[in-house]
């Protein structure tokens, strides 16, 4: 099935979900991918209970032999999505009828262009770190603010587009695992703009806040 539609039907098709459930899809204004044929879905629900947030996952129309669109809702925390990615990644790659050629794929809303696209991770594999051991001059770090630290330095995307280029060398990408899912989704679409070439596959979900040190 091909996905090409106007946010106004894509909300009404999240809403319309069990129990009424909405998701809140993440922004960017640039399309990685505006259509994916033969998939199923996967949702990431937002929820409150109390002082706790928490995850709730829909997969039952999910078919493993298909790609699989991720619709995570924005204001989730990366600390609590990593856990639920691991676990769908695992199941998926585990299951006899899994296709060799099935990709995974995360939605958000292009809201410049008012539609729905699409980012590839399934090649991406998600680890859940402490920061106190973070190596923290040998990693490009994501603060929860969206925020880049590279060599105990922050730099903008330009600074460190330059300086990458100019020394080429594989990148650990660290994010801050109380950020928002949306601030992940925008800080990773930028950076593979950027450094696609030069992004190691495995990303650190890190617990324990920000790292910033110092500044330029």
């Amino acid at each position: 099935m091909k996905v090409k539609l106007s946010l106004l039907l894509i909300c009404i098709a999240l809403i319309s979900c069990k129990n009424k459930k909405e998701i809140q899809l993440p922004k960017a204004a640039f399309s990685v991918l505006t259509a994916v044929e033969d998939h199923s879905p996967i949702y990431l629900f937002f929820k409150k209970k109390g002082l706790d947030t928490l995850v709730v996952v829909n997969r039952k129309n999910a078919i493993s032999s298909t790609h699989w669109i991720f619709s995570v809702d924005k204001r989730l925390p990366m600390r609590l999505v990593v856990l639920q990615l691991q676990l769908l990644q695992a199941k998926k790659a585990s299951s006899a009828h899994k296709s060799e050629t099935a990709q995974n794929y995360f939605a958000y809303a292009n809201d410049s262009l008012k539609a729905l696209a699409f980012t590839p991770f399934t090649n991406t594999t998600y680890q859940l770190v402490n920061k106190a051991k973070l190596p923290i001059n040998q990693l490009l770090w994501v603060t929860k603010s969206g925020e880049l630290q590279w060599q105990g330095n922050l730099v903008t995307y330009k600074q460190l587009a330059l300086e990458c280029q100019s020394k080429p060398n594989q990148i650990q990408l660290a994010f801050d695992g109380s950020m928002s899912f949306e601030m992940y989704l925008t800080s990773k679409i930028n950076l593979d703009r950027l450094l696609a070439s030069q992004l190691m596959t495995t990303e650190w979900v890190v617990i324990g806040g920000d790292r910033v040190r110092s500044s330029k």
